[in-house]
């Protein structure tokens, strides 16, 4: 979690990227400028996530939803699979299944 002294750099660092247009006020600013951090997080945690790095995770036992899912796609796996090993083995699996299909 961020410190209030992080949180006040970042929102001063996307003011900053917020272009000054006559008329507007400094409320109008602030809020496209949280607007802007908020998308920016999105775009972190998918970055995040496609890299197998959320909330140190990636070596977690994989949920029992993955491995049914896997099972669903006839994908041979150990007992002992990681939700980052199952999140690369459903993808494989899915992207193969929509080749097979002609998607």
């Amino acid at each position: 979690m961020k410190s209030i002294k992080e949180i006040k750099m970042d929102l001063a660092m996307a003011l900053e990227e917020v272009p000054v247009t006559p008329g507007q006020n400094t409320s109008d600013r602030v809020q496209m400028a949280i607007a802007l951090l908020h998308e920016y997080g999105k775009y972190n945690r998918g970055e995040a996530m496609s890299n197998g790095k959320t909330n140190g995770n990636s070596e977690a036992p994989a949920t029992e939803k993955q491995k049914s899912a896997l099972y669903k796609f006839g994908v041979k796996f150990s007992e002992d699979i990681t939700k980052a090993e199952a999140s690369a083995m459903l993808d494989k699996a899915i992207a193969d299944s929509r080749e097979r299909k002609g998607r």
